[in-house]
């Protein structure tokens, strides 16, 4: 799969250059916004400006996996020293909340003690599990996503989607470009489909576990298909309006669903989507969790 490029935010590179040429740059940014909004791309578009490559720091981590204290012990013991080239030292920290609780404390330290020659960044699209007293030591900067009605316009316009797979696209994405453009190279809008016909609607579970979810990413991708499923159902429940819905090209079959059982029900199916979620994050089985929630999703019938 190719790497989706989504453009850096110009007007927050420009204010942090504006704010580095008048010595006015604060010694750690948190940049906040839905994955695949161009935070990382923002962020090394900024240390191209103050810093050098051999001044640039990157530490990331695969999904799934934590940042260790090691990586973090790195970065206190460069952070104090003078840059080789250039006039400050970047750090750029993606996903800051897949810190462990040792890690966060390293990090807090480096904070705490800011050395005038470095700047950190940190990314996050999941700001509520950082310590607060992380998000007190950095200057915050929000990422904004255009509404999933004009990506949705927006993808059958410039990248000639249909109107259906746009619709999920974009509502799926949730006004994210770099997101919709990701799921669009996946095919997801044809997977989804077979996701729901075969898991949902299908009568082979075990089956579907075991030749469908082989891989970590697609069994991701397929609990928030799962997760989007029983959304629309809930939605449907309280009589939002079907533009809403991010499986509006099902929205027949979602009716019918949704007529088998109540709010409440519905509701407890959807948190045990979101602990099968957490328990993939943590590298545990997941089979048994899906064929109890397969076979919740099936009493109604």
């Amino acid at each position: 799969m190719t790497t989706i490029e989504i453009p850096p935010h110009a007007d927050i590179v420009d204010r942090l250059l504006k704010l580095h040429e008048a010595d006015r740059l604060a010694h750690a940014y948190l940049f906040i916004g839905q994955k695949y909004t161009g935070k990382s791309q923002t962020a090394q578009a900024v240390a191209r400006q103050i810093s050098s490559k051999i001044d640039t720091h990157v530490i990331e981590c695969e999904y799934g996996e934590k940042i260790k204290i090691d990586e973090i012990r790195q970065i206190l013991g460069m952070v104090k020293l003078r840059p080789f080239n250039a006039p400050k030292k970047v750090f750029i920290i993606r996903d800051v909340e897949q810190l462990t609780i040792e890690s966060s404390n390293a990090l807090l330290k480096t904070l705490e003690e800011p050395s005038a020659s470095s700047v950190l960044i940190l990314t996050t699209s999941v700001v509520e599990r950082l310590l607060p007293t992380i998000i007190s030591r950095c200057h915050r900067v929000y990422f904004a996503t255009p509404s999933k009605e004009y990506l949705a316009e927006q993808l059958q316009t410039h990248y000639h989607e249909d109107a259906s797979e746009a619709h999920f696209l974009g509502a799926f994405a949730d006004g994210s470009l770099g997101a919709a453009m990701k799921y669009k190279e996946k095919k997801l809008f044809s997977a989804k489909n077979q996701w729901i016909t075969e898991y949902i609607f299908g009568q082979q579970p075990d089956d579907f576990i075991k030749n469908r979810l082989k891989d970590k990413e697609v069994t991701k991708d397929f609990l928030d298909v799962l997760l989007s499923w029983v959304r629309d159902a809930t939605l449907i429940h309280v009589e939002v309006p079907s533009r809403s819905l991010v499986h509006l090209d099902r929205v027949d079959e979602l009716n019918r669903f949704v007529r088998q059982f109540d709010f409440d029900y519905l509701q407890e199916v959807y948190a045990e989507i979101v602990q099968a979620q957490k328990m993939l994050a943590e590298n545990l089985n997941i089979k048994l969790p899906l064929l109890i929630i397969k076979e919740k999703l099936s009493w109604g019938r």
